[in-house]
């Protein structure tokens, strides 16, 4: 942002000059905050409306690349395997095959979810899809430019041959193009064969070491047209971790451009956190510009309790501001999908409310669920009204939840009026009921849901949305927290390809190292609560990163 602010200070550019790309949703949130971080000051300058038009402005400038050339392509409706099933099936089942709207195509880009032969041909197909338009294959939209050695370019194994999988994907992309529709890879080629440019004369990208061949095209192409005043290009080769994308940080750090300027101190992380980052990731040279020693944490987690019991203490010791524009106070980040869905059943277990980190993906923490375990403790300890707001989502949830309200609203509960207090004693509408256990026996809801409400009835966890977050090392690119828990657990396919596979062991160490900078504080190595062998990069003890200062060692918890 300090070249941003040069521009804007010392050449005159104004907001609307402006246009940010992120890599992803989820980043570019993060973006957006620091973008009106550099231009606080002068917001403050302003009268409210102008202030708020600026603002405006500054938001409205951020978006990811795949938003950026949606606009620019006029991209028709989106069509996904989830919202578009029947759309999906009606193709492929016209073709022999059989479609699974459940089985994500983008999921079988990374290999490391599960074995091949575990997806059906229809997820292999569209996943060669992606993968052809992201290496540039067939530009011309319909695929006409595909031939069968593109194949030998991607990492799909399909049982099928070569020139059948070229032909099933033009017609793919031809039945796309006649019905008017889109997947979200569609747009970058229609960007790539556009000659439109961004709206703006200052183009900021940033992580762009993580850019496929395609998406590299069109920012050079973006570059070369001499429509934009200036371009700042903003990557860390030591942070590409999509090469399952086929991600290239070479077209990053191979471009040419007119200054360069390397950064090897870190405003976000602490010493301590900087030193783990340089041992999982020798190669980078990262220092911290900070005073602060920070934490680093060896911890022992073999239960889901005693998970929880870390994750309490972190809230603790790092408390935020829930109004924050990311109120985000602890990120648990594991290697695949399926660790972090048992990240989150452990926590759904002991009631510690978390969002995911995965753009799309809905909390089962809804404002119901966390309204009616807020009446739930209130009955627990003893009171009994509560205003019809805070009761309705519990009764919602019960059993005969018509009867229940009626009983709750009926004018024989004595000096209580609710129609005049908007409020009910909440033991009338379940009067079969002797604790807040047995109410919970009455809800009509899954059994996953009433055991994460039992658990957070006995817990004392903060029920603000969004102060925990669960997800993959890849889900959390580009953002922070004060507290980063790195879940220890290497699956033994993963295991063994790291051994046999140098390149990439390289992309692991460099994921290890994305792990542990997104620590602004606190960074915790959890230990065997997964199971399975150690990430290699965190390969106890970690005391080896630490230097002799007792200041710079590990904690063991």
């Amino acid at each position: 942002m300090q070249r941003v602010a040069e521009l804007r200070d010392e050449e005159g550019y104004t907001a609307s000059d402006f246009r940010f790309v992120s890599f992803s949703r989820s980043h570019a949130a993060d973006l957006e905050n620091d973008v009106l971080d550099a231009w606080r000051d002068r917001l403050e300058r302003l009268d409210d409306d102008q202030a708020r038009q600026v603002e405006e402005t500054l938001i409205d400038s951020v978006s990811t690349l795949h938003s950026l050339c949606s606009r620019l392509t006029n991209t028709p409706r989106i069509i996904t395997p989830e919202s578009d099933a029947e759309f999906y099936q009606d193709f492929w089942r016209r073709r022999g095959f059989e479609f699974d709207a459940s089985e994500s195509p983008s999921a079988y880009l990374d290999p490391d979810e599960m074995d091949s032969s575990e997806r059906g041909r229809v997820e292999q197909l569209l996943a060669a899809d992606q993968l052809l338009a992201a290496l540039g294959a067939g530009l011309d939209g319909e695929g006409l430019g595909l031939v069968p050695a593109s194949l030998g370019h991607i990492p799909v194994e399909i049982d099928l041959h070569a020139a059948r999988v070229v032909e099933l994907i033009r017609e793919w992309r031809t039945h796309k193009l006649e019905n008017g529709v889109k997947e979200h890879h569609d747009y970058i080629l229609d960007a790539a064969n556009s000659e439109k440019t961004p709206d703006c004369r200052v183009l900021v990208v940033d992580e762009m070491q993580d850019y496929s061949p395609l998406e590299y095209a069109v920012v050079r192409d973006w570059i070369r047209s001499g429509d934009l005043d200036h371009v700042i290009l903003a990557g860390d080769e030591f942070q590409s971790i999509y090469g399952f994308k086929l991600a290239d940080s070479t077209y990053f750090t191979g471009l040419e451009v007119n200054d360069e300027d390397v950064l090897t101190e870190s405003y976000r992380c602490p010493r301590a956190v900087c030193r783990v980052a340089r041992s999982v990731c020798p190669p980078t040279r990262i220092t911290s510009a900070r005073s602060d020693e920070g934490r680093v944490l060896d911890a022992s987690t073999q239960t889901p309790e005693d998970l929880a019991s870390l994750v309490q203490q972190l809230l603790a010791d790092h408390p935020v501001d829930a109004y924050e524009a990311d109120p985000t106070s602890v990120f648990l980040l594991t290697r695949t999908n399926r660790q972090a869905a048992k990240v989150g059943w452990a926590l759904r277990r002991t009631g510690i409310p978390y969002t995911s980190t995965v753009d799309g993906e809905e909390s089962p923490w809804t404002e119901d669920v966390l309204n009616a375990i807020e009446t739930l403790r209130l009955a627990a300890s003893g009171g009994c009204a509560v205003s019809t707001d805070a009761a309705d989502p519990l009764i919602d949830m019960a059993t005969n939840s018509k009867d229940r309200r009626e009983m709750a609203e009926a004018p024989s509960f004595g000096s209580l009026d609710v129609d005049s207090v908007s409020a009910v004693d909440i033991w009338t509408a379940f009067p079969d009921c002797d604790s807040a256990t047995d109410i919970i026996r009455t809800l009509d809801v899954d059994d996953y849901i009433a055991e994460m409400i039992q658990g957070a009835l006995h817990s004392d966890a903060d029920l603000t949305p969004g102060l925990v977050e669960v997800g993959t090392i890849h889900s959390v690119k580009g953002r922070e927290a004060p507290a980063v828990v790195v879940l220890d657990g290497y699956p033994h396919r993963l295991s063994e390809r790291y051994q046999a596979d140098n390149e990439f062991a390289e992309e692991e160490d460099r994921l290890a190292y994305v792990a542990a900078t997104r620590a602004r504080a606190t960074l915790v190595v959890a230990r065997e609560f997964l199971g399975g062998s150690s990430f290699p990069p965190f390969e106890p003890p970690l005391e080896r990163v630490a230097e002799s200062s007792p200041a710079g060692g590990v904690i063991h918890q």
